[in-house]
């Protein structure tokens, strides 16, 4: 399948199974973001230029249905923004710019590390943003990390299912 069609799908899929599904879903009023899986999989080989555009779409998509704002937006921009730095960081890979998809197959151990910093990363933002005061920052970080476990523990079900 083309890569523009897989990804395409890919990007109309979260955004959907996140607004009419995932939304609804809290565990003791922690929601998962699993729209962030299409960042942390996109082929490196794009350029960033081009990624962080694409990124900012995604973001506005899940912003028009949840009427956020843009916060979901802005998260997920400054997280493309960061991906290179944290993939250069947290990935020892020869070939990584080579890879279709990067994924727990393809990196193994270095998949855990670089998902949830990218992940801490873009809750963190969108929480951040969401409260937009200082004064709930023990709010924002509980639900920053208590969201950033839920998402990880999402995506790895997902991961495991899509390598079966």
């Amino acid at each position: 399948m083309n890569k523009f069609v897989k990804y395409s799908i890919l990007f109309i899929l979260l955004v959907l199974v996140q607004v009419l599904l995932l939304n609804n879903v809290k565990i003791f009023g922690i929601g998962a973001f699993l729209y962030v899986y299409f960042i942390l999989v996109f082929p490196t080989s794009v350029p960033n230029k081009l990624f962080m555009p694409i990124c900012f779409l995604l973001g506005l998509s899940v912003d028009m249905f949840l009427n956020t704002y843009g916060v979901h937006a802005a998260a997920c921009t400054a997280t493309a923004f960061f991906r290179p730095f944290i993939i250069k960081r947290t990935v020892q890979f020869e070939g990584i710019d080579s890879l279709d998809e990067l994924t727990f197959k393809s990196l193994k151990r270095n998949y855990v590390v670089y998902s949830l910093i990218l992940i801490l990363l873009h809750h963190f933002l969108l929480f951040t943003l969401q409260a937009f005061s200082l004064n709930l920052i023990w709010l924002v970080l509980l639900e920053t990390i208590f969201s950033t476990i839920f998402t990880f523990v999402l995506l790895m079900v997902v991961q495991m299912l899509k390598s079966k």
